[in-house]
């Protein structure tokens, strides 16, 4: 199973200590570099653990849905 997630969800479970949730129910996620990036913006405490090797961090590769999306999404949804 493929697991792509958006900021909210990691966010909300870094801030409860409860990222490894994702990682016992799923294994390994992905996450779009932009989320990655407003993860890392939450400050140095999470910068480490997001740096574990169960997330992987990629580039969006269908980048004409990633435009349609932006407009009405915020780049971390």
């Amino acid at each position: 199973m493929i697991v792509v997630s958006d900021t909210s969800v990691i966010s909300g479970l870094l801030q409860a200590r409860y990222l490894k949730l994702l990682q016992k129910l799923y294994g390994n996620i992905i996450i779009p570099k932009c989320v990655f990036a407003e993860l890392h913006d939450l400050g140095h405490i999470y910068r480490e653990e997001l740096t574990v090797e169960w997330i992987k961090v990629q580039d969006v590769t269908d980048t004409a849905l990633l435009h349609e999306l932006t407009e009405v999404l915020d780049q971390g949804e």
